[in-house]
């Protein structure tokens, strides 16, 4: 294994003969029993499904790219904007029971690396105890199991924060104050700019009030799609939106409208963390992708009308 990239592994033995294991994997009706619940569809080599959990709103796509008849499985998703390879190899051993063994790797040796390392194996590890408990005694051990995680992540209020949790991007933009509030609260002009160069966006639900949620999917230029759940906090017209992005990774924005003239506005965009860890984890990639949306925002301002 190459030691700057790390390697997850879990085990455990199941007194069950591999076909039965492997469908208690592959088939979400099965799955659904102990550890999702709900998918789009069954593990076969080539699609792409997406993941529901109990505990949480959003889907979590999944690629699977290979499988081997009750013997291996293979896919890859996505953890915090990086993609993470899974297989789930299945061993028979004796007494017709079968060893099962997850791996999970991709992150690269890092302080971000280890607080993956150590968070993916405590869910594998429970994984497979599910999987255990379910194919062996028909017990759903998940159950209830983690409802603590339903629990707000982030307050109804604007945090305040130090300067090493945030993310600050700012541009001054020859256009009044109305049209750049109208260009971040009407949905027909907010997919067209929201995001970095070469995404788009599918909304689902824009309940454009505090409290409301904000639900939608960004399409990566690479066919990725991410799934974004948001609550909006505070509305002031036309100076101010924040939302809380209750998925991960959590954040709260504050975005500010300052009137500088008739015809010119000045755009404060705050990302908030409530931990510095959170913030460079995604501070990494969003500084330059945050300019890409503010580029975006400026041309697409060109068609906001105010009537």
């Amino acid at each position: 294994m190459d030691s700057n990239r790390l390697e997850i592994i879990a085990r455990i033995q199941i007194q069950k003969p591999a076909n039965e294991v492997f469908e208690g994997i592959v088939n979400p009706e099965k799955m659904s029993n102990y550890f999702i619940s709900k998918s789009s569809g069954r593990m076969e080599e080539g699609e792409t499904i997406t993941w529901h959990f109990p505990e949480f709103e959003e889907g979590y796509p999944v690629e699977v790219k290979k499988v081997e008849q009750n013997k291996l499985i293979t896919f890859f998703w996505d953890a915090n904007n990086e993609k993470t390879e899974v297989n789930i190899e299945l061993s028979e051993k004796p007494n017709n029971s079968t060893l099962v063994t997850v791996t999970e790797k991709g992150k690269e040796n890092s302080p971000d690396g280890i607080n993956w390392l150590k968070g993916n194996t405590e869910g594998w590890a429970n994984f497979l105890a599910c999987l255990k408990a379910y194919l062996e005694y028909g017990i759903n051990l998940r159950k209830g199991a983690f409802d603590f995680l339903k629990e707000k992540v982030l307050p109804d209020e604007i945090l305040k924060v130090s300067p090493d949790c945030e993310i600050f991007t700012t541009r001054v933009v020859n256009f009044s104050q109305e049209e750049v509030f109208k260009a971040w609260s009407e949905p027909n002009h907010l997919k067209k700019w929201w995001g970095p160069n070469g995404f788009t966006n599918t909304f689902h639900t824009f309940d454009f009030r505090p409290g409301g949620k904000w639900s939608f999917i960004m399409h990566g230029p690479d066919g990725t799609d991410y799934p974004n759940e948001s609550v909006f906090v505070k509305i002031e017209s036309p100076s101010m939106i924040v939302f809380n992005h209750v998925v991960l990774p959590y954040f709260q924005i504050v975005a500010t409208f300052e009137k500088l003239s008739p015809a010119k506005t000045k755009v404060n965009f705050r990302m908030l963390f409530k931990s510095p860890e959170e913030c460079n984890q995604v501070k990494k990639y969003a500084e330059g992708k945050n300019e890409e949306n503010m580029d975006r925002l400026e041309t697409e301002l060109k068609n906001v009308v105010i009537e």
